[in-house]
């Protein structure tokens, strides 16, 4: 967004009237809004994360994430792609499957000792 601000105009943000500079003007919105405590803890990183995270989550795809952050699509897929709706259900079928997937394996292998044991004689 603050790219398409700036074509508007040479100052970003404006403050009565007044051209004001990024860094102060998130410092002071950083001291109206947190605790002394928080204001150590957050910066512009740790936004910009919390709102990928939060696309992502909600089922925005990769691609609209990365220009709405100004990244690539590979930066959202490698740090985020875990928060999307369904992400690991692959994983958690695969689990589901597993108890019958066991039980074929073992009979898959019961058949060819038996197989090999006709052989034999």
């Amino acid at each position: 967004m603050m790219e398409r601000w700036a074509k508007e105009s040479e100052d970003l943000i404006h403050h009565n009237g007044k051209p004001g500079k990024t860094r102060r003007a998130f410092h002071s919105l950083k001291k109206r809004v947190l605790s002394a405590e928080r204001i150590k803890e957050v910066n512009a990183h740790t936004l910009r994360h919390t709102c990928a995270s939060w696309l992502v989550g909600l089922g925005v795809s990769v691609a609209k994430v990365a220009e709405y952050i100004s990244t690539t699509e590979e930066v959202v897929r490698k740090h985020y792609a875990h928060f999307s709706p369904g992400f690991y259900q692959d994983v958690v079928d695969a689990w589901k499957l597993r108890p019958h997937a066991e039980k074929k394996v073992a009979e898959a292998a019961e058949k060819r000792m038996v197989r090999a044991a006709r052989r034999k004689f």
